[in-house]
């Protein structure tokens, strides 16, 4: 559910990874929030390219699912490497050391919101974490 931008390769947009809010808004609306038991989240997104995702783009991730009581599985697999692309290209990260912007990415609290793990999932491949803002 990534933006429009990371399937055009020819498109210079900084952050090709960065979640499409409103098809996310959309999927909620049509098949309800308690239907979705939780969001996946990858830094450097592989079926984009490796493209990154912004801090900003993933703090209105967690405003909108926590607004929906949806939780947030972090794929940190890349974060390093996503970091980096934050601190070249999102302004007001440059000054933040590499490690800065990954403790920032994986700032993980507990929600309360949802019963975990969701009857239908295994807890093997499943943290019950949520991105912070």
């Amino acid at each position: 559910m990534i933006i429009d931008e990371a399937r055009n390769p020819a498109s210079e947009h900084p952050f090709k990874g960065d979640v499409d809010l409103a098809k996310l808004q959309k999927v909620i609306d049509e098949v309800g929030a308690e239907h979705i038991p939780y969001v996946c989240i990858a830094t450097a997104v592989n079926m984009a390219g490796g493209q990154p995702i912004s801090l900003g783009n993933l703090r209105k991730v967690r405003e909108l699912t926590g607004k929906h009581g949806i939780r947030i599985i972090h794929d940190a697999t890349r974060v390093a490497e996503n970091a980096y692309f934050v601190k070249e290209r999102e302004p007001g990260c440059a000054d933040m050391s590499v490690s800065e912007i990954v403790r920032r990415t994986s700032i993980r609290t507990p929600s309360r919101r949802r019963r975990w793990p969701p009857r239908s999932t295994s807890t093997a491949a499943c943290a019950p974490w949520s991105v912070a803002t």
